[in-house]
């Protein structure tokens, strides 16, 4: 149902058609979630004839190729092989498109950039493979703004949004776009979900609030919930409050694995799709297609959702939800396939009659795992992108041996010089336990192409430190500090080089259990430079430390090494009795039987500390620890003979992560080199 006050887009879009007669336009459309940017961009095409651009996310490694083949488009099988020609790159496609398009007289586009396409001066809070993303499509924008005859409207969140290397004059600001008038009288298209939608309507009546469309969609999702209260209406009077919206929303959803794994299975869209495939895509349960079609998307005959939704329901995807929430995603994945294919079955893009729907299809080909391994097989693409997203799915999957199969035909297919198949080629090749002199070679290629990449030299390192080849890691560790940061600056100015190489290095030492490499490597990061994830490396080191010296572990690794050996976590200061204590240990179970139960504890009123092993019986103690034998505790004893035991809590601290077994298996050889 049609929610919003689209008549408020008149006067933008008057103001945009008198800017688009100036040769060479180039304006900016800024405005919140919620100001109609999507709307105004499809008046430009339905009005003025203009190309319209929406790009997927930039965490898609085809979003700058999606964006070439929209433009593409309406020119043609010419066009769409140029777009598609991964000989050149982006910065040839694109200055080759905007000729061709002002050649045609098409010679208007308008670009709506997602929310991730942001270029503010954020590089340092980027990943390296985010960071090459962003700059595949600033080279795009840039390219295409290099052409003085090519008339651009980019549609933004905000000014700061663009890369400062492009000029536009001051934007057109949008305002939030209230709900239009009468547009509670009829409810009925909720379905199931009307009552709660009148709920919500009452709510917003009673206490005046003018939510934007996309605000009261949510929250009558949320109120369909149990997650949307009275008291929440006053959330909707913000624009801000889509943020909260969001995080609601996921908390929501997980209470209900069957609802959330249908909105998981919508949010695998990229693109609008026919209301008509949602019930086989999405297996809603009847009760809740209107949180589908009415609240997490939009549009009538074709649905979508928007984008920071969809964005939200795409973390369900990920720890700690994906585990709770079976959503068969590569299955979705060749589902939607399937449907796209319907629109478009060829096997070359410069032969379609529909681009976009055979990008669609490519790209739930690479998401669908074994589903769609048969199919990818016949596709001609001629663009690296395609191999990356195939490749980079199955890594997620744990499918490495495939994986290193895909970026060896990506590299077979355009030759050695890209950086990103080699070295994932090589990472991969090395985790299915492939050959591992030609992982290295891949690892050491891509290093060679980009020589001053943090992960490429950090990778090489741990990799010779996984084959223990500790002598060949010293020395990479050495020439990598030099071709990174010979002189320190970097690491001094912030943590990036710090995030994205050093604590990779160090974490890998201490799974080799090699102590003194790791203070060495972490001792290269300067004291000034500190952040939650670093702070919690410093202290599992010092944990692997303190059980060095000991030779035993006696405290969790979760907890500080400034807490420990001071005073008890939990011990009372007296036994029931009312006997004072008179000493205490730290301690750890080792073992338990039926009859004994196997413990290590530390001294703690002396120096040098020892540690003692003893074995109790199982009856003692049950009496004193009542809990479990398991993990680590504090042993008390009082003066009046009493023993109290206590388990010591053991979180998981923030560095851990699953253990690979097969991994550490295959990599438990002797000391190379």
């Amino acid at each position: 149902m049609e929610l919003s006050e689209t008549g408020r887009l008149d006067a933008p879009l008057t103001r945009l058609a008198s800017q688009l007669t100036s040769p060479g336009a180039r304006i900016l459309v800024v405005g919140p979630t919620g100001s109609g940017r999507t709307t105004l961009m499809a008046l430009l095409a339905r009005d003025h004839g203009l190309v319209t651009v929406e790009p997927p996310p930039l965490s898609d490694a085809d979003a700058p190729l999606h964006a070439l083949v929209q433009l593409a488009q309406p020119l043609g099988a010419e066009a769409l092989a140029a777009a598609h020609d991964g000989a050149r790159d982006i910065a040839e496609r694109a200055a080759l498109l905007a000729r061709m398009l002002v050649d045609s007289k098409r010679a208007a586009i308008a670009i709506r950039l997602p929310v991730s396409w942001r270029f503010a001066n954020d590089a340092q809070d980027r990943d390296p493979d985010r960071a090459r993303w962003g700059d595949r499509a600033r080279v795009l924008l840039e390219s295409l703004c290099a052409n003085p005859a090519l008339k651009i409207v980019l549609f933004a969140g905000l000014p700061d949004d663009l890369p400062v290397s492009l000029t536009f004059a001051s934007p057109i600001v949008l305002e939030r776009m209230p709900l239009r008038e009468g547009a509670f009288d009829d409810l009925s298209p909720f379905g199931p979900y009307e009552p709660f939608a009148k709920e919500v309507a009452a709510l917003c009546v009673d206490h005046g609030v003018a939510p934007t469309p996309i605000q009261f969609r949510v929250a009558v999702g949320l109120r369909a919930l149990e997650a949307f209260r009275g008291r929440d209406v006053e959330l909707l009077a913000k624009v801000s409050s889509i943020q909260v919206l969001e995080q609601r929303l996921v908390r929501a959803l997980t209470k209900d694995t069957s609802v959330a794994g249908a909105a998981l299975r919508l949010a695998l869209a990229r693109r609008p799709i026919p209301a008509a495939w949602l019930e086989a895509l999405t297996q809603v349960p009847d009760a809740h297609a209107p949180l589908l079609t009415e609240c997490l998307a939009y549009g009538g005959a074709n649905v979508r959702m928007h984008e920071r939704i969809r964005a939200a329901v795409l973390s369900l995807s990920r720890a700690p939800f994906g585990q709770a929430i079976d959503a068969d995603l590569e299955a979705a994945h060749y589902a939607y396939a399937k449907e796209h294919r319907t629109l478009d079955g060829t096997a070359a893009l410069e032969h379609s009659n529909a681009p976009i729907d055979w990008m669609e299809r490519v790209h739930h080909l690479a998401g669908s795992g074994a589903w769609g391994a048969s199919e990818w097989g016949t596709l001609v693409l001629s663009s690296a992108e395609h191999y990356w997203a195939r490749g980079r799915a199955l890594s997620r999957a744990r499918d490495y041996a495939g994986a290193a199969a895909v970026y060896a035909r990506c590299l077979d297919h355009f030759g050695p010089n890209d950086p990103y198949a080699q070295h994932y080629y090589g990472w991969n090749l090395d985790r299915a336990g492939g050959d591992a002199a030609s992982a290295e070679k891949a690892l050491r290629e891509a290093l060679a192409l980009e020589p001053e990449h943090p992960w490429w030299n950090g990778r090489l390192v741990t990799f010779l430190i996984d084959h223990a080849r500790y002598i060949a890691a010293r020395r990479e560790w050495r020439e990598a500090l030099d071709r990174l940061d010979a002189g320190s600056e970097r690491i001094a100015r912030n943590e990036y080089l710090a995030h994205h190489f050093h604590l990779w290095v160090v974490r890998a030492w201490l799974d080799a259990a090699e102590v003194e490499l790791a203070r060495d490597a972490f001792d290269a990061i300067p004291v000034t430079v500190t952040s939650p994830a670093l702070r919690a490396l410093g202290e599992r080191l010092l944990d692997a430390e303190e059980a060095r010296t000991l030779g035993e572990s006696v405290y969790p690794a979760s907890v500080p090494k400034d807490e420990r050996w001071k005073r008890p976590r939990r011990l009372p200061e007296a036994s029931p009795n009312g006997a004072a204590r008179r000493a205490w240990y730290p301690g750890r179970v080792i073992e338990s039987s039926h009859d004994v139960v196997m413990i290590v504890f530390a001294t703690t009123g002396e120096e040098p500390r020892r540690v003692k092993l003893k074995e109790l019986p199982s009856a003692d103690w049950k009496q004193a620890a009542r809990f479990p034998p398991a993990g680590f505790f504090e042993l008390g004893s009082y003066e009046d003979g009493t023993i109290i035991i206590l388990p010591v809590d053991d979180p998981a601290p923030d560095w851990a992560s699953p253990l690979d077994v097969e991994h550490e298996l295959r990599h438990f050889r002797g000391r190379g080199d």
